[in-house]
């Protein structure tokens, strides 16, 4: 059985947040943009939904890769990301001092795989 991992990210407030991740369905294969039918971007905090950032999109190319990418930042190891998505930072009203649940989910012909990402956004005090 896959575990369940979440991430961490910090970022400013009203800042632009990557996120990467080497993404596999429950038997360790890597999702792929051919392999992913639909995906999902859900923003939460105190257990309330705060927005939908992508709503059951098909759209799967230049977030799911078909190889490891190892760019755009990527340090956690050398095989790579096969996940990115770039959020920019007027997605949703962040207010610094709070934590998000990030919560994305791709759809597959066989599986629903789930990932979380915790964004603790750091109050920026200048003009945004």
């Amino acid at each position: 059985m896959k575990r369940l991992t979440i991430y961490k990210q910090e970022i400013f407030q009203g800042e632009t947040a990557r996120f990467q991740n080497r993404i596999t369905t429950t038997d360790g294969v890597a999702l792929t943009d051919a392999t992913v039918l639909s995906w999902n971007v859900r923003v939460y905090n105190n257990g309330g939904l705060i927005k939908k950032l992508v709503d059951n999109d098909t759209n799967t190319l230049n977030v799911f890769f078909p190889t490891l990418q190892t760019g755009n930042g990527w340090d956690l190891d050398g095989a790579g990301y096969n996940f990115e998505y770039v959020m920019p930072g007027d997605a949703f009203k962040m207010e610094g001092g709070k934590t998000y649940r990030m919560e994305f989910d791709a759809t597959t012909a066989t599986e629903k795989v789930k990932w979380v990402w915790n964004l603790s956004v750091v109050p920026w005090m200048g003009s945004t």
